[in-house]
């Protein structure tokens, strides 16, 4: 009876156990594919700000894998959203498609400002990714530069270039527009550190708990000293 009992407690624990490794597989498998998609983002984001004679539509490619990352960095990708689409006005210019540029902008604002979830109900994964969130200091920086940006526009339209700077207002578009690409490239860069961070703390516990697992299954269990008396 000893066997017996032995063996009820450890076909008991079999599921789960099938059902926590399962868990921590999936669990694994999202860390990686976030990390991968920061990984892509910041990579790219670097070519794009190293890179010599890059094309301005060239943001677009950072800007792929971030949109998959709303829900980790809700304000940093709806601010690196409004950025990108804000430094390709000097080319939108000229293709006649201002109009188009700020409808796009508005729907835009528009949709994130109603589907915005409170920072309480986003999804955690051990770390803040996100840079603007309420719990750093720079959560201060898509303000100010959506200022900065909305003063050029109106200066654009207000105030005419002096006659030996035609073209003052694309060189500051480029100026401000790299000044914010930096701070968005050390954004990627802290996400990541924060992912890698959660990622081996969650190592940590999986490997902790499955200590804990293997402990108590060398413990003899009630049923089997049941068995015995």
């Amino acid at each position: 009876s000893f066997a017996n009992g032995g063996m009820v407690a450890d076909d008991g624990d079999k599921p789960i156990l099938r059902s926590n490794q399962t868990r921590k597989r999936k669990q694994k498998d999202g860390n990686d594919i976030r990390l991968l998609l920061w990984g892509t983002a910041s990579t790219s984001l670097a070519f794009f700000l190293a890179s010599f004679q890059v094309h301005e539509k060239g943001i677009l490619i950072p800007l792929a894998p971030l949109s998959l990352l709303a829900m980790d960095a809700p304000r940093f990708v709806s601010f690196f959203s409004v950025l990108a689409t804000w430094s390709l006005w000097p080319l939108l210019v000229i293709d006649r498609l201002g109009d188009a540029y700020v409808c796009c902008l508005v729907i835009f604002l528009c949709v994130d400002s109603m589907t915005k979830v409170p920072s309480s109900e986003l999804p955690h994964y051990g770390e803040d990714l996100d840079i603007f969130s309420d719990g750093h200091i720079m959560k201060y920086v898509p303000t100010l530069s959506w200022i900065v940006m909305i003063a050029l526009h109106f200066s654009e339209l207000a105030i005419a270039p002096p006659h030996h700077l035609p073209d003052l207002y694309p060189v500051l578009w480029s100026f401000v527009g790299c000044g914010l690409f930096c701070i968005s490239y050390l954004a990627t860069i802290w996400a990541m550190l924060m992912q890698t961070k959660s990622k081996k703390m969650i190592a940590e516990r999986q490997e902790l708990s499955t200590k804990r697992v293997v402990k108590s299954k060398n413990r003899i269990p009630p049923v089997s000293v049941l068995g015995v008396l």
